[in-house]
């Protein structure tokens, strides 16, 4: 599984959550890019509508949760998002997506809590994979508690001293039946998320730590190929 791996920039109550829905995304076409949406705002926990140019896109996107890839045309694009059936925008930017390229958008508190709305951030995903026998996995984090956080799997640290908002770069991994746990840096068996997932050859996913102190610890898994 290879040495440990650094990042680069970009609890109470406990829930794992697993999701699929990514892992069928087909490529995009020629002039067409995909986006997919991430819920991951813990002071915002109401369900958002996603507007891009104007359009509805996704309506209810409930916190900790994300959404399938959408096409849309390469280039720049307008993107909203509204809490459900309001009027009044949350957060808004232009989104510059180059052609055939995938992403996921997060919506994640801010690092200063004395600013009210949260932010987006864009996280570039990758879907190739040419290791035949191998899977490729990383690690997003997104608790928004301020320490930072190890990955450790299979009782082995692959991923250490990952703040905030920073994700790792891809890595292979032999496939297997993988037990994940989350550990803040320099503290051993803290009691953090922890979630045991299969890993099949070919498979590229990411594993995205979302929550904070007072809403507690998620592990979301997706499929980005």
């Amino acid at each position: 599984m290879g040495k440990k791996k650094r990042s680069s920039r970009i609890s109470k109550g406990k829930q794992t959550i697993t999701s699929p829905s990514s892992r069928n995304a087909s490529q995009p076409l020629a002039g067409i890019a995909g986006v997919r949406i991430l819920h991951a705002a813990t002071r915002w926990q109401e369900d958002m509508d996603v507007y891009l140019d104007g359009k509805r896109m996704v309506r209810r996107l409930p916190y900790g949760a994300m959404t399938n890839y959408v096409s849309i045309h390469s280039g720049d694009s307008y993107l909203q998002m509204n809490r459900n059936q309001t009027e009044g925008t949350v957060v808004s930017q232009i989104l510059s997506v180059r052609n055939g390229r995938l992403c996921t958008l997060a919506l994640i508190d801010s690092e200063n809590v004395s600013k009210k709305n949260p932010k987006l951030i864009t996280i570039p995903d990758h879907t190739e994979n040419e290791e035949e026998e191998m899977g490729q996995i990383r690690f997003v984090h997104l608790h928004s508690q301020g320490s930072n956080v190890d990955l450790v799997i299979n009782n082995r640290v692959i991923f250490n001293n990952i703040p905030f908002t920073h994700l790792t770069p891809y890595v292979p991994i032999h496939p297997k039946r993988l037990e994940l746990k989350v550990q803040v840096t320099g503290m051993m068996n803290t009691d953090h998320e922890s979630i045991t997932l299969p890993l099949f050859s070919k498979d590229v996913v990411t594993v995205f730590y979302l929550g904070d102190v007072e809403q507690g610890d998620r592990l979301l898994m997706v499929h980005d190929r």
